[in-house]
């Protein structure tokens, strides 16, 4: 019965899993850092206090 029930539950939250982003370019709040996603890959980007970089992309 528990079994039954986990699986259940796995293949209930399965579709919530694969959440799709829209493709586009974000902006974190104050202008801080940009997370750009386009042809499933993105790329990040954030600008610290004292003015320096720090980025990171990959593909989804």
């Amino acid at each position: 019965m528990k079994r039954t029930i986990l699986a259940l539950g796995l293949l209930l939250a399965a579709p919530l899993a694969q959440a799709q982003v829209s493709p586009g370019k974000y902006i974190a709040e104050h202008g801080f850092g940009t997370l750009d996603i386009k042809d499933g890959k993105f790329e990040i980007v954030s600008v610290g206090g004292n003015g320096h970089t720090c980025g990171v992309e990959g593909v989804m």
